[in-house]
């Protein structure tokens, strides 16, 4: 019993560290905090009583985690903001992988334009000294 009150007290104060660092990036108004913190303890109640076990046997490489979450918050009324919350994050986070994969489909086209470009450079300079060395061009 004394390392799940050790657990949840961790667990509640990295909760409390990511509301504030959504304030800070204004992802979330400073106002439903106090609703969010009061809903927090909520959930893992609910979490215990839905068994931890449910919880320990998540595995991301089955499970949707958004059906997973929405299966044990997305339909308790009073957690409402919390589910909301949850929501955000899970896009953000796939907002950012799809950004990441933007980022590398860049590099990649980036990569072949460089490829076309030195061509025409290499072509351009090439045509240029021959025209010089046949007298066609003056500096």
């Amino acid at each position: 019993m004394q390392d799940i009150i050790m657990l949840w007290s961790m667990l509640f104060a990295k909760f409390k560290v990511v509301l504030k660092k959504l304030v800070e990036c204004q992802r979330l108004n400073i106002h439903d905090c106090d609703s969010l913190v009061l809903q927090y303890p909520e959930f893992c109640d609910l979490a215990i009583k839905a068994g931890i076990s449910a919880f320990r046997e998540f595995s991301f490489k089955v499970d949707s985690l958004d059906v997973f979450l929405q299966k044990h918050i997305g339909f308790v009324s009073s957690l409402t903001k919390l589910w909301n919350l949850l929501r955000e994050l899970l896009i953000l986070s796939h907002g950012q992988a799809t950004v990441e994969r933007a980022f590398s489909v860049n590099r990649q086209v980036m990569i072949e334009n460089m490829k076309e470009q030195t061509f025409i450079a290499q072509r351009t300079i090439h045509d240029l000294i021959q025209n010089n060395l046949e007298g066609k061009v003056s500096w």
